[in-house]
């Protein structure tokens, strides 16, 4: 449940800041730098091999090929997660401490 929805803000999170770097000029956005801390911290402790998530999201490489699905989950305010004991698919809002963040990263550039 976790690890989705910090792949979702992950991709959202680089929807964003390239946007709004883009706007000002600014430096384009790179996974080490801007992308890999938010999903470190709130998704990797589920998407990484082995685990629940059914992909990781440890390296660019990992999370690339996801990157236009959490674009558009995240654009829709939501985000997307598997409860463990059913392996449900769920689609729930995505919290606001998590669009803040992006929004307080993408000021910061």
């Amino acid at each position: 449940m976790k690890s989705l929805k910090c792949f979702l803000f992950g991709l959202f999170l680089v929807a964003v800041l390239t946007t709004a770097q883009e706007a000002a000029g600014q430096p384009p956005v790179t996974f080490t730098k801007d992308v890999a801390p938010i999903l470190f911290a709130h998704c990797v402790t589920c998407h990484r091999p082995g685990d629940i998530a059914p992909f990781s999201l440890l390296t660019y490489q990992d999370a690339r090929p996801w990157a236009a699905a959490i674009a558009r989950i995240t654009d829709q305010s939501l985000r997307y997660s598997v409860d463990k004991t059913t392996r449900e698919v769920l689609f729930l809002p995505l919290p606001s401490e998590l669009r803040q963040e992006i929004i307080e990263r993408a000021a910061a550039r």
